[in-house]
Parts: structure tokens; C-alpha cells; sequence
């Protein structure tokens, strides 16, 4: 079952959408046509650049011009794009990455604002101007910070079907708790993980769902998403019970 109602009090706080494909050297030729296709939804522009990972046989006479190319070779050009609702785009040779901190539904009924249709109207337009052969991997990941009622180990398990070995340890003496699995449904991989930490005199619990699917055929992105997205939406409703549900659906203090 996904969850289709949309909280006022989302645990949400963070949607990843990556799509990677085989390295393709002309796409900075083609960056400028599709800043102008998506530069209504977002407006801010930037460069950069980041190094790979160098490894050099120091048995050997390196001059320093050789040493300039290969940083230049090993150097990763990034095209980055922002939203003025806190979502940005990356754009590399080899991938498309959007973050949001903005959306808090990926396509529930009732929102006027949906993951999905970010994703969809980034990748179609990208896919207009660079037809890849095909998709290497393509992955969607929810990032939630949920309320800690209490650190008494029965009404946390009231909240939260955790994975925590809480019948071994108490939640009171815990400093980190942490809870990592990577399962697999058909052709759909998911990593999930729980981590419990104190923080000074505060608690936090967050939940990590990391789903992908890899070769993947171009026409297809959307539907292996939706796919992805339901399997992270129906290990979330697995997570939360009852008393959790109840506090998303509160309206927030004013």
C-alpha cells in the first residue's frame, strides 16, 4: 500500500532523483540550449569543478606540465541550476542529479507542486537535446527526520516498527543506533537505514530510503521511478505506526 495523504506535519526533509549514463563528451556543447528550455524554473546558473580521485607511480620522473593534464583530465566539470524553492540541478557528462528540500509529496492527489513532474520536466528536456543511448542506473532517495517522543524504549516501539535491537539494548544508555539492509523486489533494489543518535541534549531519528534500478532503457525513466518511489513509500508506512501517523496529520502550531 503507498501512502497517498499529504501531512501537514511531513517527516520528509530531503528528495534525491539521479539518473547515470555512459560518458558523453559533448554534452558541454549542449548545456547552453538546455539552460534556455529550463531557465524559467530555475534561473540561477553556476560552474564548477571537481577532482577525481588521482592515482600517480611515484617511481617515475613526472614534469609539472604532466601533472597539469592529468588534473585536467581527471577534473569533473559540473553545471549546476537552482530554483527559487530550494531545488537544485546538477548536470555532469556522465549523470543529472535533482535535490529538493522544497517538495513533500512525490505525486499524491491534492499537491500542485510534485516531485514527479520536477523530475519529468528536467529529464524531457535533457532528453530532447541529448537522446543517451541508455540509463545506466537510475536512483530515488527520501531523506526523514521523525519526531522522537521519548527515549523509554516501549513507547518508541509504539511509534516506530524500528529495527532496533531494543529487547538487547535501552534507547537511554544509546549514544548511536544504526541499522543498515539492502533488499531487492524484481528488478528493484532498495538500501534502507534507521539511525538513532544523541546530538548534545537532543535525540534524532532518520530514516534513509535509497532506491534504484539499473540498465534501464531511455523511454522507461518514469515508470521505473514510480516503481522506486512505491517501494520506498510502502517501507515508510511499515516504519511508522499508528501514534506517528497521527502527529503528521496534526496542523503545525502557528
Amino acid at each position: 500500500m503507498v501512502i497517498t495523504e499529504i501531512f501537514p506535519r511531513p517527516t520528509v526533509k530531503q528528495i534525491v532523483f539521479e539518473i547515470k549514463f555512459p560518458n558523453l563528451l559533448f554534452i558541454e556543447s549542449k548545456i547552453g540550449e538546455f539552460q534556455t528550455k529550463i531557465m524559467t524554473d530555475y534561473p540561477e546558473s553556476s560552474q564548477s569543478y571537481r577532482k577525481k580521485i588521482m592515482f600517480m607511480d611515484v617511481g617515475k620522473k613526472i614534469t609539472t606540465q604532466q601533472i597539469e593534464e592529468m588534473e585536467n583530465e581527471y577534473t569533473k566539470k559540473i553545471w549546476e541550476f537552482k530554483s527559487p524553492k530550494d531545488v537544485q540541478l546538477t548536470i555532469s557528462n556522465d549523470s543529472i542529479n535533482i535535490t529538493s528540500t522544497h517538495h513533500i509529496t512525490y505525486n499524491n492527489p491534492g499537491s500542485k507542486e510534485k516531485f514527479r513532474d520536477a523530475i519529468k520536466f528536467v529529464v524531457d528536456s535533457f532528453f530532447e537535446i541529448v537522446p543517451i543511448p541508455k540509463i545506466n542506473r537510475i536512483g530515488l532517495r527520501y531523506f526523514d527526520e521523525c519526531p522522537v517522543p521519548s527515549i523509554d524504549n516501549d513507547i518508541f516501539k509504539q511509534w516506530y516498527n524500528t529495527c532496533f535491537p531494543l529487547d538487547k539494548f535501552k534507547l537511554s544508555d544509546s549514544d548511536e543506533m544504526f541499522f543498515t539492509t539492502c533488499v531487492k523486489e524484481e528488478i528493484y533494489y532498495m538500501r534502507y537505514i534507521e539511525l538513532f543518535r544523541k546530538e548534545g541534549e537532543k535525540y534524532r531519528y532518520t530514516l534513509d530510503f535509497d532506491g534504484y534500478a539499473t540498465d534501464v532503457k531511455r523511454g522507461q525513466y518514469l515508470e521505473i521511478t514510480d516503481k522506486l518511489r512505491n517501494m520506498i513509500s510502502n517501507a515508510y508506512e511499515k516504519t511508522m505506526l499508528k501514534p506517528a501517523i497521527e502527529y503528521m496529520q496534526k496542523k503545525r502550531d502557528v
